[in-house]
């Protein structure tokens, strides 16, 4: 039951983020819309990884220092 609940609310998810998304883009374009794209992405990866040195690093991913 708890897994038929969460797929229909995944599905939802996509077929609304759809729909909105492509209202987005019939507004202001797709240019706008892959630079806003583009910067919940960094933000995403940024919030990764200060989530993980706050956590210890316990995630398994080590980023090298060079130089």
């Amino acid at each position: 039951m708890a897994t038929a609940t969460f797929l229909s609310i995944f599905d939802f998810g996509f077929g609304m983020g759809s729909f909105f998304v492509g209202l987005v883009a019939a507004k202001t374009g797709y240019s706008v819309l892959y630079l806003g794209s583009t910067f919940l992405i960094l933000a995403g990866i940024g919030l990764y990884y200060w989530f993980d040195q706050r956590s210890g690093g316990k995630s398994g991913i080590t980023v090298r220092q060079t130089g």
